[in-house]
């Protein structure tokens, strides 16, 4: 089951990768050589070959633990907007479907050993145990390092429960950089300005607010383990 639905996310990322085509022109506020670098920097990574290489950085860097935001937005500004959140959505969810996969199988006794030594992980453990899906949704939208995939393995949520968690709770992150470092760099009207300004706002709020709440579920179950 977990390797046939690896196969599916695999599948997924490179069906959202972009085909080959010339790019058009970014109208890029500043104009002179940032237009110009700009476009070879698409040029690049919209063919078959940078596209590959693009989405294995990607998941390389979040399959050792290293924040991928930058190359988040540096998909915001070399790809169309839905193709930029296509690939990082894709890749980030298979990434995390494949430190899931190695956390529960190659690394799970260590991993168990580390769980068991810490009692913030053990109180994790102990809601994602019985609360699967809700808890899983409310710690994907608090920011935690990409290394967590792997404890989230060994803690053994099923799968379907992590998969979908972790989709939705990708979502509104991803989107919020590729618009961010779309906005940054190509001229848009100044209502999107305003909506993005606000789309930022309300995603910190609530990123706060979730914070807060996921670490007084934890702080309970702290207390019980």
């Amino acid at each position: 089951m977990r390797r046939h639905a690896l196969c599916l996310a695999l599948s997924a990322t490179v069906l959202a990768l972009p085909r080959p085509r010339r790019a058009t022109a970014l109208r890029v506020r500043g104009g002179g050589p940032v237009d110009g670098a700009l476009d070879k920097i698409r040029d690049l990574t919209t063919t078959p070959a940078g596209s590959v290489a693009f989405v294995s950085i990607y998941m390389a860097m979040e399959l050792c633990g290293i924040p991928s935001v930058p190359l988040a937005a540096a998909a915001g500004v070399a790809y169309p907007t839905k193709v930029a959140l296509a690939v990082v959505l894709a890749s980030s969810v298979t990434a995390a479907c494949v430190a899931y996969y190695v956390g529960r199988t190659r690394l799970r006794p260590r991993l168990d050993k580390r769980i068991s030594n810490d009692r913030r992980l053990r109180a994790i453990s102990a809601a994602v145990r019985d609360e699967g899906f809700a808890i899983l949704l409310l710690l994907r939208m608090v920011p935690m390092p990409p290394a967590i995939n792997y404890l989230y393995g060994a803690m053994a949520p099923k799968f379907p429960a992590y998969f979908f968690s972790t989709l939705l709770g990708y979502l509104p992150g991803t989107v919020g950089t590729v618009l961010a470092a779309k906005g940054a760099t190509v001229a848009l009207p100044r209502w999107a300005y305003v909506a993005g300004g606000l789309g930022v706002l309300a995603l910190v709020g609530t990123t706060v607010a979730t914070g807060r709440r996921v670490s007084r579920q934890l702080d309970a179950y702290e207390r019980r383990v």
